[in-house]
């Protein structure tokens, strides 16, 4: 960090900490002697210094495959329609011929709440959350609601808390919707907004070719009073062509009095075939890791909160209680995947999984080496299936990748401490 003082984290616990030159050479050389009492007794509390014994590789592995097999929350990505309103520059849904007018009926969403009841019922949950998502979920709300209203009745029947949460577009969220969606226990609005009117018109239009900013905004504006404060996230997709403006849209909303009501998240287009153009204009590597730096740092001085907290990485496709479920009533684990029906991991209405979850459980019971000698595996957790099937063609082979790499984990810590311990870094004179 400097000269003379040091960031460290243990990326299996999350803990994290200030150390001097002194200390981190002591640590470096294994001369733990030398180490003051007091600290020696943190470092080893926190588990950044463990016993020489410990199998560090099975100690993660117990706690990934615990975390895999949990069933306390299950949760189900509902997409009622593979349609959408957006022609978007970058959506890898239409790039990969993923978007159709598709729409689930009234029986489909009949089943999928019997679904859902049944996965309730065998693993004991204590929670169900339930995300919208699409296509655009809103071309398609009245079996969102039916869904939505059934699962409300039976966990009140049966001690189970309910939550939901939307992925959308904006454009269809008028006070009316979001009114309705109240009643569910509404924890997460995300919103895509990628720059001022001129930027996001451009990237994000409807498939008409007329602009969405000014809707979306006035859709924001209208309802941003029913929902707590950050419940809405309103994220960007930042790539080489719109970074330079993406301040002027938090000058715009903090304008707008949104800063205090409003959480935003800095996403970067990712997982997109190479034969298609948006790779070209694609932030990667260490450009990717240092514009995130960049653009955070920017908007907390702006007075936006960055939000990342420590923590270990589990995809949601290796987990047994997470599942996408589609307008057709297929069922699927990894989102990018979703449609491809060689990944379908069963149907609603079909008694057992097909062999191909299994891949996706148990893709992480045998590690490469070169993982398990990786110090950032916890925050990775074996990479992102995704982005291994359109780089290699196979989800299941384990790559390394842009966003889960050892220079954005650099970033996310530099962003945490500069946000958690701003005072103190002032104080001792340390500049991130």
């Amino acid at each position: 960090m400097t000269d003379n003082y040091y960031i460290l984290y243990n990326t299996f616990s999350g803990a994290i900490t200030f150390i001097d030159k002194e200390a981190k050479n002591y640590i470096e050389k294994g001369d733990f002697s030398k180490i003051p009492p007091a600290m020696l007794n943190y470092l080893q509390k926190q588990g950044f210094i463990v016993p020489s014994n410990l199998d560090e590789i099975k100690r993660y592995q117990y706690h990934f495959f615990k975390n895999v097999f949990s069933t306390e929350t299950i949760s189900y990505t509902i997409l009622t329609t593979y349609d959408c309103n957006f022609a978007c520059i970058y959506c890898y849904e239409r790039l990969m011929n993923m978007t159709s007018p598709v729409y689930m009926d009234l029986s489909t969403a009949k089943q999928v709440v019997e679904y859902i009841k049944r996965g309730a019922k065998s693993s004991n949950c204590k929670k169900i959350h339930i995300l919208l998502y699409g296509g655009e979920p809103l071309l398609n709300l009245n079996p969102a609601m039916y869904i939505l209203e059934n699962i409300r009745r039976f966990c009140l029947k049966n001690d189970i808390e309910l939550i939901s949460s939307i992925a959308t577009n904006g454009s269809l969220m008028t006070r009316e919707v979001i009114k309705k969606l109240l009643n569910y226990n509404l924890r997460g609005v995300q919103v895509t907004i990628d720059g001022i009117r001129e930027i996001h018109d451009k990237r994000r239009p409807f498939k008409n070719g007329r602009g969405s900013f000014d809707i979306i905004m006035k859709n924001i504006i209208d309802a941003i009073d029913l929902l707590p404060p950050k419940v809405l996230v309103i994220r960007s997709n930042i790539d080489k062509t719109n970074y330079k403006d993406y301040p002027m849209l938090l000058d715009y909303l903090a304008d707008l009095g949104l800063k205090d009501k409003i959480r935003i998240d800095i996403g970067f287009p990712s997982g997109i075939p190479a034969d298609i153009s948006c790779p070209v204009t694609m932030l990667k590597g260490k450009e990717l890791a240092g514009m995130t730096f960049e653009l955070w740092k920017v908007a907390m001085e702006k007075g936006f909160e960055f939000w990342w907290e420590p923590s270990n990485m589990i995809c949601a496709a290796k987990r047994v209680a997470s599942e996408a479920i589609d307008p057709r009533g297929n069922v699927y684990k990894c989102w990018g995947l979703i449609a491809d029906e060689r990944f379908c991991v069963r149907n609603i209405r079909e008694d057992k999984y097909r062999p191909i979850f299994y891949e996706y459980i148990t893709v992480n019971m045998s590690l490469p080496q070169k993982c398990k000698e990786c110090n950032i595996l916890p925050f990775c957790g074996g990479g992102c299936l995704y982005e291994s099937y359109t780089r290699t063609g196979n989800p299941f082979n384990i790559i390394c990748t842009d966003f889960l790499s050892k220079e954005m984990l650099e970033t996310k810590i530099k962003l945490y401490m500069i946000r958690k311990y701003r005072d103190i870094l002032r104080e001792k004179g340390i500049i991130l």
